[in-house]
């Protein structure tokens, strides 16, 4: 595993548990090749990780501290230019040897890609999907392999995989054609969720959510409004604000218990905003172990 990762002197959090120790792994992915909009992806994990270093490790909300957790921050996977299939291998790899040692693992991309590999190892069956965007186009201008068609690639290549996506707020008209005559993938529109009240929302999928057995959580951070998250791949206007998704995470982990095998976060663009945006990202980040930790 080793061979594929250079690891970093600037952590996650600051953490310096070893690996063989942790129960959450900190995996960067920078994988940026397929971006449909504007590329710099790739420098997400060490915007996220710097971001992280200040924040403060205690919560007020869940009365929490984030340093009783047992957190390892590995390193990044070097990304190999121009070969997306190539980078596939080195996360199947690095990503088995995590799910083979029973850890957590929380991805920070990159792309939205990277969530294809690690569900492929979890063998999940449910992916809980915050986005404004589908993602479940057939291709993108003749291209199979984007982070434009990723989700679609997912529910082909995974039988058994069902899809919540809550943010959802734009697609095309071939990717409606698509949801409306999938049995596998369902959707809570952000103006939905905006009315509220979160524990409506969250009942709405409420079965769907107990039936599940291994989770895997993906997020991508344009679903938040670009006027709080701007640093994003492709930001759409009208997107949810950061307290809504606190809540909302909140409410869904409390009915996951112990089935989460994974998370990720992807399409942080730092080179737009340095500020901000990777704070958020870190927060969330921060929120998820916060929630887990006290549960």
């Amino acid at each position: 595993m080793e061979f594929y990762i250079s690891p970093k002197n600037n952590t996650f959090l600051n953490s310096e548990e070893k690996y063989s120790g942790a129960k959450f792994v900190i995996l960067g992915i920078p994988l940026d090749l397929t971006s449909t909009f504007r590329m710099g992806t790739k420098e997400g994990p060490d915007a996220i990780r710097f971001a992280s270093q200040n924040l403060e490790s205690y919560d007020i909300f869940y009365d929490f501290d984030i340093e009783e957790l047992k957190l390892c921050d590995l390193g990044d996977i070097d990304i190999v230019p121009r070969d997306l299939h190539k980078n596939f291998e080195k996360i199947y790899e690095v990503t088995r040897e995590i799910a083979k040692d029973g850890k957590l693992l929380i991805s920070l991309g990159g792309e939205h890609l990277i969530s294809y590999p690690i569900i492929k190892v979890f063998e999940n069956d449910l992916l809980i999907h915050f986005d404004a965007h589908a993602d479940m186009r057939d291709d993108y201008i003749g291209e199979k392999w984007t982070h434009a068609s990723v989700i679609k690639r997912i529910i082909d290549e995974n039988k058994d995989i069902k899809v919540i996506n809550l943010g959802l707020r734009a697609t095309s008209e071939e990717e409606m054609q698509i949801i409306r005559n999938s049995s596998r993938f369902n959707y809570i529109d952000t103006y939905k969720i905006e009315k509220g009240p979160i524990d409506n929302i969250t009942g709405e999928i409420k079965e769907l959510l107990i039936e599940s057995k291994k989770v895997h959580i993906s997020f991508d951070l344009d679903i938040l409004d670009p006027s709080a998250c701007p640093g994003v791949g492709n930001p759409e206007p009208g997107g949810l604000s950061y307290l809504t998704i606190k809540r909302l995470l909140s409410s869904v982990l409390k009915l996951l218990k112990n089935k989460i095998t994974s998370l990720d976060i992807v399409e942080l663009n730092p080179l737009f905003d340095k500020v901000s945006s990777p704070f958020i990202a870190a927060k969330i980040i921060f929120d998820f172990l916060a929630i887990l930790g006290k549960n």
